[in-house]
């Protein structure tokens, strides 16, 4: 419990929010399926998910190289929080490429 708390003063409310929304997508994927929901709680996994993980990998990554960026010219202790950051955010972004890439790859195949 002590170590979410500092990973999360760590990341700061909006990243916080960033993570825990990609971890929602992360759980969301395996419900993917072939079926198409237009109405209801299922259209979440099917509809709604699969059009916000493009958007949020691309969040990871403009957000990565602020952090990159930001730190050029920071002190040590804000270098070392913003690699953190870094760490963090690719671990995440590894993890949801590789819960979702088979996900779209069904969702793609039309042969």
């Amino acid at each position: 419990m002590k170590a979410l708390l500092l990973i999360a003063r760590l990341l700061g409310p909006l990243r916080l929010m960033l993570v825990v929304s990609v971890f929602v997508l992360i759980v969301l994927a395996p419900l993917v399926g072939s079926d198409v929901y237009y109405s209801g709680w299922k259209m979440g996994p099917t509809l709604i998910a699969p059009a916000v993980v493009p958007i949020f990998f691309f969040v990871i990554l403009f957000d990565v190289l602020m952090c990159l960026v930001s730190r050029i010219d920071k002190p040590a202790i804000e270098r070392q929080r913003f690699g953190s950051i870094v760490r963090i955010e690719l671990v995440l972004l590894a993890l949801m490429t590789a819960v979702w890439a088979p996900a779209f790859y069904r969702l793609l195949d039309t042969v």
